[in-house]
């Protein structure tokens, strides 16, 4: 026979009771590469507290996760189920990061916020966390709606040139 230490199962918070009235569905696939797309352009500095996270929407059958820094900004879109709305909520980066980790391995994610919490269930997986105060900027306004000159460009070329690229940037 053994003996295992553990601690206290009081001593962990209590999980918060999931909303389902209130959720919404997205593929775990289509969460994983959304989070992928944007997480990288939060913000990292102590003075911008609300950009050090994502900003998560979901309305008009639309899940939308956008995160800037000031000087980048990435957007990004999906179709969602369920007829539950998110206002604009702002998720840290650390949660974002379990959820992708999580949305990797499931077919299926639920998203809702209820007390201040965004809230996940996938499979077995619940996960909750508290989300950043403050006002995330107007980023919609910052792209532009019509353009005159449209460029055609392969995905995977334009990825081998900005890779390339950024080999001749500094990380500032």
């Amino acid at each position: 026979s053994f003996r295992l230490n553990t601690q206290d199962p009081a001593d962990y918070p209590e999980l918060p009771e999931f909303p389902g009235h209130a959720a919404v569905t997205v593929s775990g696939a289509r969460l994983a590469e959304l989070i992928r797309r944007t997480a990288f352009a939060c913000a990292q500095e102590q003075g911008r507290y609300a950009i050090n996270g994502v900003a998560l929407t979901a309305e008009k059958g639309q899940l939308e996760l956008a995160a800037t820094d000031g000087r980048r900004l990435a957007v990004a879109r999906t179709p969602i189920e369920g007829g539950s709305t998110i206002g604009r909520c702002i998720v840290p980066p650390r949660m974002l990061g379990e959820l992708r980790r999580i949305a990797q391995e499931v077919e299926a994610v639920s998203l809702a916020v209820a007390e201040g919490r965004l809230i996940a269930r996938a499979g077995w997986y619940m996960v909750a966390g508290s989300l950043i105060d403050g006002s995330y900027p107007a980023y919609a306004e910052m792209i532009p709606k019509r353009a005159k000159e449209v460029l055609g460009v392969k995905a995977s070329l334009l990825a081998s040139c900005l890779r390339q690229a950024a080999h001749l940037v500094s990380q500032e």
